[in-house]
């Protein structure tokens, strides 16, 4: 019987260890952006820039560094795709978004699973916190140039995307005449995996990706950009293969459970974006 353990054992441990080399190997395939010219793009007159970050995960040095970095270049604007905080600290809320808000220019926010706080009367998870100190909307959209950015909530794992948020959702696509859509939230869908390590969902929240996937295929969705896992990687999600980028080195330690070192490091992206409706150019800027 021990040894029948053992062999069992190391069969799973090999297993783990090739599907994490096959899944990693897969994902350097994917992996779309390149470290960023510090001189790209930033005065051309033809194009206007906007930055992503995740998971700062409280106040660190690391991400008072890249907002001084960011505050050196000409962004139109920053997006943050959750986790703000780790533990939605309120003093840990309001000290992330006062380091942003010294930038000459706005940062929007997406809540993340960290972001939330459980109600022991509600026997739930609530954005209480997040919309108390960073934005008491949960979803919403804007337009910038010739670009219409949609910010969404799906940072509770027991519900997911709301059918509310979903309807709202399709009333805002409908409406949406920009050549580029940019879709941000926190926890992506259906990494490249999964399937060996598992998702973060429950079945509520699968049904109601699944509505999501099937809404956002009837339309030009131009990137989706999330946060959750602490690392840089890249794929398609949905029947229209909609281009994906995962940014999660805001702060919290790097993880190299998908991408390995190569994906595992402190970072942020600066999206270029022509005003001549060019493709749009994603650059890295990464940190030791």
């Amino acid at each position: 019987m021990k040894r029948l353990f053992i062999a069992l054992s190391l069969l799973l441990l090999c297993i783990v260890v090739a599907g994490g080399w096959f899944v990693n190997r897969e994902l350097k395939d994917f992996l779309s952006v390149a470290p960023a010219d510090q001189t790209a793009k930033a005065d051309d007159p033809n194009t206007w820039q906007f930055a992503v970050i995740g998971d700062t995960e409280d106040m660190r040095p690391i991400t008072e560094t890249m907002r001084a970095e960011m505050a050196e270049r000409n962004l139109d604007f920053v997006v943050h795709v959750g986790d703000i905080s780790s533990h939605s600290d309120p003093e840990q809320l309001r000290a992330v978004k006062n380091l942003f808000a010294t930038l000459p220019f706005p940062t929007y926010y997406v809540p993340g699973n960290n972001d939330l706080i459980y109600d022991e009367t509600l026997e739930i998870k609530t954005p209480k916190h997040y919309q108390e100190i960073i934005d008491e909307r949960l979803y919403y959209a804007f337009d910038h140039e010739n670009a219409h950015f949609v910010l969404l909530d799906n940072s509770y794992r027991r519900y997911g995307f709301s059918d509310e948020e979903l309807a709202w959702l399709e009333e805002d696509l409908n409406a949406n005449t920009k050549p580029f859509t940019f879709l941000f939230f926190h926890r992506p869908l259906d990494v490249p995996g999964q399937q060996l390590f598992g998702d973060d969902e429950t079945p509520a929240s699968r049904e109601q990706n699944e509505k999501f996937k099937a809404l956002i295929a009837q339309y030009n969705i131009t990137r989706i950009f999330n946060g959750h896992i602490h690392t840089a990687l890249g794929y398609t999600v949905g029947t229209s293969a909609i281009p994906v980028t995962v940014t999660g080195g805001g702060g919290a330690l790097p993880q190299e459970i998908l991408g390995g070192e190569d994906a595992a490091f402190f970072h942020y992206l600066i999206i270029t974006v022509g005003s001549d409706n060019t493709t749009p150019v994603m650059d890295r800027v990464e940190f030791e």
